[in-house]
């Protein structure tokens, strides 16, 4: 991962807390206590420690091996690994409730990565197991052409998330700008994102096998709108 990623790191506590919206939806999916959780791209793992303190096995994955030393000195309990989120097979083991949220899917390369992670994702779940995950709403973002998404300020910190976007029409990829300032010092950085609509969505996990897909505009089960919600929250059952 870029050295962006290994700075922000530093700050991903203060830019993404943890949300008792979104942990409640994962607890509301979970069969029983324990449960034996996967958390891909899981960051600095605010949620994968809030589970783990509620008596669940967590397993903990992020490509960027910073943001799994941030998460070990928090917590050693947890199984945490540098990895990738298309290997996730290499695991060996079975979950009852994968979820991946930030936005980390759109940062697969094309839609068959995405197909092949929907995939190892099914297969990584154990029968009825369940799969939560979060992206932008890209079908707003594109029929409509927005450039940007809000800035996150955190007054406690003095620090500003600035997040810019530029349709690459020729890609068809979204150059996602990022500016991080902290008192007086300035980060930025550019990655490509995959803006994968919600109908490519649907047919990536139903070609998977998952059943039971249902789309929300939120993590507190707001109705989904293509052209309105923000957020994409999809869970599928095995």
């Amino acid at each position: 991962m870029s050295k962006f990623y290994d700075e922000i790191a530093l700050y991903y506590d203060d830019i993404f807390p943890v949300q008792e919206a979104k942990l409640n939806r994962i607890l509301e999916q979970l069969p029983s206590i324990p449960s034996d959780i996967l958390d891909v791209a899981c960051a600095t793992g605010g949620y994968a420690i809030e589970l783990a303190s509620l008596g669940h096995q967590l397993t903990a994955v992020d490509l960027d091996a910073r943001m799994i030393q941030e998460l070990k000195d928090k917590n050693t309990g947890i199984d945490a690994r540098v990895m990738n989120m298309l290997d996730i097979d290499s695991l060996n083991k079975t979950f009852d409730l994968i979820y991946c949220f930030g936005n980390s899917i759109v940062h697969l390369d094309t839609i068959a990565d995405v197909k092949a992670f929907f995939l190892s994702c099914y297969q990584t779940l154990k029968p009825d197991g369940q799969f939560l995950f979060q992206v932008i709403n890209y079908d707003r973002i594109l029929d409509q052409h927005i450039d940007h998404l809000p800035t996150i300020h955190n007054a406690n910190t003095k620090l500003s998330f600035i997040r810019n976007y530029s349709y690459l029409q020729d890609e068809h990829k979204i150059a996602f700008h990022t500016i991080l300032q902290v008192d007086d010092h300035i980060r930025e950085n550019t990655v490509k994102l995959l803006p994968i609509r919600h109908e490519e969505l649907i047919e990536a996990l139903t070609e998977a096998g998952f059943q039971a897909i249902k789309t929300y505009g939120g993590f507190m089960k707001q109705a989904f709108d293509a052209q309105k919600s923000v957020p994409c929250v999809m869970i599928a059952k095995k």
